[in-house]
């Protein structure tokens, strides 16, 4: 079943062209990766999904429904949730409020948040530690933790991640990815934007490369990790 499906959209940022004519599809249950050099416009695809951008032309059709003019409250509460780059941790939050206003598009007064904060802290321990410490006193790692568990709190059906691995140290990037897989077993569908196509390819059932806002190649991620350009452009040969 297709979850997401993109068509043809294009986004500017004043009078300069970001995306050309996008077009790509994510099934539900899957992993697709974006790949593409800075600038490409990887994470404009993603901020466009999430409604944070509006496309000047094209359509985002989400579970059969068009969402290209939503607001973002909208989407989010249809099960769409968004990672950023840079983790974008509240500041004045503890890890246990960062995580709790994330439950607003679903949450009723009152209601407990405990099986979502249980599910967090299964896939990461160290926040249950932390609960009481202010967001942004954590470590790099850490706040990643924190900002991939704040996406999960809104009870998303597909998270779009953007740059999950971005300044963490290898042993902890592997981590990220293996949290990253069994996320998508327990039953979420991720559009993962990464910096890191090695990893991203092992881990995605299909990618997508983006050059100067257009996909200009597509297809399995094993056949990507196996393509010549791919691996001259991306892979380090």
């Amino acid at each position: 079943m297709v979850m997401l499906r993109v068509e043809r959209i294009e986004v500017f940022y004043g009078n300069v062209q970001a995306l050309r004519n996008i077009e790509f599809e994510v099934n539900q249950g899957e992993i697709v990766t974006l790949l593409g050099a800075n600038g490409a416009g990887k994470s404009t695809i993603l901020r466009t999904i999430s409604g944070l951008i509006r496309p000047r032309k094209g359509r985002i059709i989400y579970l059969e429904k068009e969402i290209s003019r939503m607001s973002v409250e909208d989407i989010v509460s249809k099960g769409i949730s968004h990672v950023p780059e840079g983790r974008r941790i509240f500041p004045g939050l503890t890890v246990y409020g960062n995580l709790e206003v994330a439950t607003s598009s679903w949450r009723k007064r009152g209601a407990s948040i405990q099986d979502e904060l249980n599910n967090v802290f299964r896939l990461f321990p160290k926040l249950r530690e932390r609960m009481n410490q202010l967001g942004w006193s954590l470590s790099g790692g850490e706040q990643q933790m924190l900002a991939i568990g704040r996406g999960l709190m809104s009870r998303p059906k597909l998270l779009l991640l953007d740059e999950p691995s971005l300044g963490l140290a290898p042993k902890l990037v592997q981590s990220v990815f293996e949290t990253i897989k069994t996320i998508n077993a327990q039953g979420t569908t991720i559009l993962l934007v990464e910096q890191n196509a090695y990893a991203a390819l092992q881990i995605a059932h299909r990618g997508y490369v983006l050059e100067n806002g257009e996909v200009v190649l597509h297809g399995p991620a094993r056949d990507l990790a196996a393509n010549e350009n791919v691996r001259k452009a991306y892979l380090g040969g």
